[in-house]
């Protein structure tokens, strides 16, 4: 009887883990891509939190098959919490549980990945939260647990595209740290994998996300150090790629807000170029189209609100031409509302305080060409203030530009 109950038990635990899982892996990935899904992930996040606190204590660090399952529910939980502190929190409780299994015994490949994914995930998480020394050594630890797996186990996908994510975020904070070289050659490690990936017939989600960025990464390198034209047919590339993928998928937020900030880029990149208005205002138009509508589908989104609004702001100072006054000045006047809420959310994003007083800046460069002197003066003493702070402040390593350059 009591070995019974004790299987019942067991089963009973089974099915919970399982429960728990389910909602992580399959309802949270199909749930991102869904827009109007915000408040809902957030009650999946609080249950799924509350699940772990009661069970996986007290299970997870007597089971060494538990400490997997556990450190992979961690990993979702992390991802679901997004670019927060709380996430660099599930992501450490998640490589503890790894690493204290692996005291026990050698680890198994699977193990190994897993950890790799922990810790690239962190690292990305982190150069988001401008925590840059903690990104770094998280980087770099993924890329060099993927790459160590090569010799053991060879060509596998998941290993390559950890290393090839590495690289591609490794490539994008020395880029914001102005480390030209070591960029470049990053970023060109994550491309070089992932198109070897497209030879073995891998055609991911997270590949091609990988893929795009490191192009992205690697255009804004090559457009710094004056080489504009193959920095242009790398944006080209990205911009026929997610096309391509959004028109085969049209329901993906996902895709679509990637199309928008790739518009966004493009719009950016051909207003240096004479005589091609109409293709500047195609873009902008273009990224602005698709980012209202993924805003007003979901007021409570705040990535969605912040798109928008630096969509706004970045469109009104890309639509240059003196016949694009009017268009522009009316993009970076509604941008600034916006920029105000969020900043009542996020007081310290320096994101947020810097597009917002960038356009300010604009509203009041724009003034002065029409000889608006007074109005233009208020306008740029409003910029003026965060941007001097933001630029003589320490710790200011933040792009200009994070969506474009």
């Amino acid at each position: 009887i009591a070995l019974r109950q004790a299987r019942a038990a067991q089963a009973r635990f089974d099915q919970i883990r399982s429960f728990a899982r389910t909602i992580l892996v399959d309802l949270h990935a199909q749930l991102s891509d869904v827009p109007g899904t915000a408040k809902v992930r957030q009650a999946l996040i609080a249950d799924v939190d509350d699940y772990l606190k009661r069970v996986a204590a007290g299970h997870a660090g007597d089971d060494t098959a538990l400490a997997t399952e556990f450190a992979t529910t961690y990993l979702r939980l992390g991802e679901i919490e997004g670019t927060t502190p709380e996430a660099i929190v599930s992501f450490e409780k998640g490589r503890l549980l790894l690493e204290r299994k692996h005291k026990r015994g050698a680890p198994d490949p699977t193990d190994l990945l897993l950890l790799a994914r922990l810790r690239v995930t962190a690292g990305s998480t982190l150069m988001d939260l401008e925590r840059t020394p903690e990104a770094i050594e998280n980087l770099l630890a993924a890329e060099s647990l993927a790459a160590g797996l090569r010799p053991t186990i060879g060509w596998n996908r998941e290993a390559e595209l950890l290393k090839a994510w590495a690289d591609w975020r490794l490539a994008r904070l020395y880029r914001t740290q102005y480390l030209l070289p070591k960029a470049e050659e990053y970023g060109w490690l994550a491309v070089a994998v992932c198109e070897d990936m497209l030879q073995h017939g891998v055609r991911s989600k997270e590949m091609y996300e990988i893929l795009n960025g490191a192009r992205l990464v690697l255009a804004g390198v090559l457009r710094r150090q004056g080489n504009w034209q193959p920095s242009m047919d790398l944006y080209q590339k990205v911009l026929d790629d997610i096309e391509r993928r959004a028109a085969e998928d049209p329901s993906s937020a996902r895709l679509r807000r990637e199309l928008a900030h790739t518009h966004q880029i493009m719009g950016d990149m051909v207003s240096r170029v004479p005589g091609r208005r109409k293709e500047v205002q195609l873009h902008v138009r273009k990224a602005l189209e698709i980012a209202e509508r993924l805003a007003a589908l979901d007021p409570s989104d705040k990535t969605a609100q912040s798109d928008l609004a630096q969509y706004l702001s970045s469109g009104g100072e890309t639509l240059s031409d003196p016949e694009d006054w009017q268009e522009s000045m009316t993009y970076l006047r509604r941008s600034l509302p916006i920029f105000e809420n969020l900043l009542k959310e996020e007081p310290n994003s320096g994101v947020f305080q810097l597009f917002a007083a960038l356009a300010e800046a604009d509203v009041g460069e724009r003034l002065a060409r029409r000889n608006r002197l007074q109005d233009s003066i208020r306008w740029l003493r409003l910029g003026f203030s965060p941007l001097a702070i933001f630029f003589f402040n320490d710790t200011a390593t933040t792009e200009i530009y994070p969506l474009s350059l």
